[in-house]
This record gives C-alpha cells, structure tokens and sequence, in this order.
C-alpha cells in the first residue's frame, strides 16, 4: 500500500468513528427525552388521572364492602 492509500484510509476511518459518536449520542438524547417521568406525567396526565380515579374508587367500593356487612 503506498503512503496516500493508508492516509485516505486513516481518513476514512476517522470521519466513521465521528459518525458513529455522533449516531449514538444522538440516540442517548431521544431515549432520555422519551423516558423522562415529569415529561411523560406531563403529557400522558388525562389519562394517569383517570387511571388512578378509578382505582380510587373502586379500593373504595371494596373496603367499603367489607364493612357494610
């Protein structure tokens, strides 16, 4: 191999290796922003609230069961 062959190549892989680190901190960025809690409770809270609501009510129903008779 001649001197400007091992050049382009060590170019080459140079230019891959930035690639490639950019590529994965570009994915540890979008997993940490869709696995952020207060962003998820902010977004999905309909939807939690009505969850927890009828959780809320039914353990209600069923104590109150419990005690009635």
């Amino acid at each position: 191999m001649t001197e400007s062959n091992i050049d382009q190549l060590e170019m080459r892989a140079r230019e891959q290796r930035k690639q490639i680190h950019n590529s994965v901190q570009e994915l540890r960025t979008s997993v940490k922003e869709r696995l952020d809690p207060k962003h998820n409770a902010r977004v999905y809270f309909p939807q939690i609230a009505t969850v927890a609501a009828i959780l809320g009510l039914s353990a209600g129903y069923v104590v109150g069961g419990i005690f009635a008779d």
